[in-house]
């Protein structure tokens, strides 16, 4: 026979505890007569059909670890036959690609083509010396289980939406007279952006609040109904507050990318909006944090 698996098996007995995803109430035991880094074969008296989703315990003395993984083929052996041919199945691990793709819906890879276009973007170094083009971001690292918006629990994100620094406010006369004037070489620089809000918390409070809870982290959550799609480009105009809680004339600018949109009936009811995740913000954040530390 030919060996199809891309890594040969070793023998190995582990104790094995397993039960189908979604019923964790009901545990059934074996052991590996064999193992690989691409899956194993548990010997059992209760086999999992072919194709079924299992977690997994393997352990032995005081290691082991946990997975996933889909039974590739199973074999319910007569009870007659048990002490010829046992009863058992083989299981192949799932990777962390297939675990974060059941996970999170959607094309992962758009994020990446989203990352490319906003680098190719940013200014280049052979633009003349009064070009001075923004650090670039840093690159994040994602856990296998944490969303595409890094950190943004549906916990959190009700919390954001609560904020009213998180609540973007239609720009007015008044306010796009205060804001700075920008020369028209400054905005023939940056290109124009798929969507541009405006956001003032009232009090330092809750500018430092926000501060913390997000911008320090390269992200922020908008609470909005607007459509959109991942990674589609975001100016933020934040307004800054004063010590006095009245909006003052100065404001900061930050620009970033959409991660993650959440709308009405998906399975975070009560969120709706977007997941930024801001790009060369270091300068912002270093003006803001300033405004709190000297409030």
């Amino acid at each position: 026979m030919v060996e199809k698996r891309s890594f040969g098996r070793k023998p190995a007995r582990l104790k094995v505890r397993f039960w189908r995803a979604g019923s964790p109430d009901r545990v059934f035991t074996g052991y590996t007569t064999n193992i690989s880094r691409s899956g194993c074969f548990i010997q059992t008296e209760h086999p999992i059909g072919t194709a079924g989703r299992l977690q997994l315990e393997l352990s032995s003395d005081d290691l082991g670890f946990v997975c996933e993984g889909v039974v590739a083929r199973s074999i319910k052996a007569p009870y007659e036959l048990r002490q010829v041919k046992p009863s058992g199945m083989g299981v192949r691990f799932l990777t962390i690609e297939e675990l974060v793709r059941a996970v999170v819906p959607g094309n992962l890879d758009a994020h990446d083509s989203a990352n490319k276009a906003l680098k190719e973007r940013e200014p280049s170094d052979d633009q003349g010396p009064d070009s001075h083009p923004a650090p670039k971001p840093e690159t994040p690292v994602v856990s296998p289980r944490i969303t595409d918006f890094e950190a943004a629990s549906p916990t959190a994100m009700r919390a954001a939406s609560r904020h009213p620094a998180a609540r973007p406010l239609p720009p007015t006369e008044q306010q796009q007279a205060q804001s700075e004037p920008k020369t028209a070489a400054a905005k023939s620089d940056q290109p124009k952006p798929d969507h541009a809000f405006r956001i003032a918390p009232p009090t330092i409070e809750r500018l430092a609040a926000l501060y913390h809870a997000e911008l320090q982290k390269d992200r922020l959550f908008i609470p909005s109904s607007k459509a959109s799609r991942v990674g589609a480009t975001v100016r933020v105009e934040l307004v800054l507050p004063t010590t006095g809680g009245t909006a003052a004339s100065k404001s900061v600018e930050l620009h970033g990318v959409v991660r993650k949109q959440w709308s009405k009936g998906d399975r975070t009811p009560n969120i709706e909006g977007l997941g930024i995740k801001l790009l060369n913000a270091t300068s912002a954040k270093k003006t803001i944090g300033t405004l709190i530390a000297n409030a």
